[in-house]
């Protein structure tokens, strides 16, 4: 074979090597982009509760003031605070149940890019490997 030949298929063949790393860094892009929804729904969840933690405290605080302002018989704070406390428990309760729904959906749908990754990735490998093997059988041929 001639240098210029022998140069044009080891060009060639780099040039197979790249795309088969550009086409593979591609499908784990995806795959990085699958973990971005269940990040997002756990740094949700850590706002919902920060918000609720501070909605309850606003409310004691202003529950604590009006108590002060009013005469001590003038209503029953502990009934209004026990109410209050259930009705935060009960709201706590139901957003950790969403959130925890959510949160498995997001993990199941990043399991099943993770898979079809997975997959996508030998087929690219199978691909390039069956390129590469003709290629090198081209190149045999014409060493002959």
């Amino acid at each position: 074979m001639t240098d210029a030949l022998t140069t044009f298929i080891d060009i060639q063949c780099t040039a197979i090597e790249q795309t088969r790393t550009l086409a593979i860094n591609a499908a784990e892009a995806q795959r990085e982009l699958a973990t971005v929804p269940a990040d997002a729904v756990d740094a949700a969840e850590e706002l919902s509760e920060l918000n609720a933690d501070i909605s309850a405290t606003a409310f004691n605080a202003q529950l604590d003031a009006i108590e002060a302002a009013l005469p001590e018989d003038a209503a029953d704070f502990d009934a209004i605070r026990t109410a209050v406390e259930e009705q935060f428990e009960e709201t706590d309760e139901a957003r950790q149940t969403a959130f925890e729904a959510v949160a498995e959906i997001a993990e199941e749908s990043s399991d099943h890019t993770d898979a079809a990754t997975d997959l996508q990735v030998e087929a690219i490998n199978a691909a390039f490997d069956s390129l590469l093997e003709a290629h090198d059988t081209a190149a045999d041929a014409i060493d002959e």
